[in-house]
């Protein structure tokens, strides 16, 4: 979409790039549950299913059309800021609640971010953000924490597994957009695109063949550890893929560039810390709720000193 092909044309139709990506998401996912054994059919109603698909296409097309309406400043901001969304998504959506903590971690990730790319040099060919444009930006970051948060409960409620959930998400996604490809007559345009074209049928399949697997970890990811965890990453990745050029490339980055990128760093590390103070505390409950044989108490004993005896005494008083 960014490079001109025969007479300098470009390709410029996204949701046909959606189709896709979509399509071969669906034959990965199958794939997957061939070889896995798992069942094919779908243990939540089907249309809790149509509205992951819905509100991912939603997300998809405002993504897009906002990018022609908004600056460089409010792109930033909008990509940065998925975490908080995502966390006030999760309370409307199942209920859930974060603590004091996670809110701090979300809003010191989202501001180290926000000033790292808010100081580097931009060539966006926005330059001034419309009123429609916020609205787009808006409308994506509420559908898409929709998706994360929804696609989590059903993952809960219902036992599904992430192969299953990509298949049917992907069915009814593919069906809505080809769909709107059709009613609005583009998919002519694609064609005579693609037959003036044909070296765009080998960009388009690597595309959608790493869209597809990049749907693999995405759908893995909020089953298994939920949908913050994925905003993170989300958020952190665009970082890190820019840290790791300044390191291969030498690129200067100036002093603000600098304290975003230590600010998300700190905050990454104390997340991770306070994490392992809570698996370390859990493990040490769950050890003392065991029960203990006498002879294994006896070797216990036996194995301590006279000084951790004691301590371990008056723990037991004090409980």
């Amino acid at each position: 979409m960014a490079l001109p092909y025969k007479n300098a044309d470009f390709f410029n139709i996204s949701v046909f790039l959606i189709l896709i990506s979509r399509v071969f998401g669906i034959v990965f996912a199958f794939g997957m549950v061939q070889v896995s054994g798992e069942p094919r059919c779908p243990s939540a109603a089907l249309w809790k299913y149509v509205l992951i698909s819905m509100s991912t296409l939603v997300a998809s097309v405002c993504q897009y059309e906002a990018l022609k309406f908004v600056s460089f400043p409010t792109q930033v901001l909008a990509k940065s800021c998925k975490m908080v969304p995502v966390m006030l998504m999760g309370y409307a959506v199942s209920g859930k609640r974060y603590t004091a903590f996670e809110y701090a971690v979300a809003i010191a990730i989202t501001s180290g971010a926000a000033i790292f790319k808010l100081n580097e040099d931009s060539d966006a060919p926005v330059k001034n953000t419309q009123f429609i444009g916020i609205i787009f930006i808006v409308a994506y970051m509420a559908c898409d924490s929709f998706t994360s948060n929804w696609q989590s409960k059903v993952f809960k409620q219902y036992g599904v597994t992430s192969m299953v959930m990509m298949m049917y998400a992907n069915l009814f996604s593919s069906g809505f957009t080809a769909l709107g490809l059709v009613l609005n007559l583009e998919i002519i345009s694609v064609w005579s695109f693609v037959e003036a074209n044909p070296a765009i049928v080998a960009h388009i399949g690597i595309m959608a063949i790493c869209s597809a697997v990049g749907q693999l970890f995405i759908f893995y990811t909020i089953s298994k550890y939920g949908p913050l965890v994925f905003a993170t990453i989300q958020t952190v990745r665009q970082l890190l893929s820019i840290v790791l050029s300044i390191l291969f490339f030498a690129h200067p980055i100036n002093a603000m560039e600098t304290l975003g990128i230590a600010i998300v760093f700190v905050a990454l590390t104390s997340q991770i810390y306070q994490k392992y103070q809570a698996n370390k505390a859990k493990e040490q409950a769950k050890v003392v709720a065991e029960p203990v044989s006498p002879a294994e108490l006896e070797e216990r004993a036996g194995s301590c000193s006279d000084e951790e005896r004691i301590n371990a005494v008056q723990g037991l008083l004090k409980r």
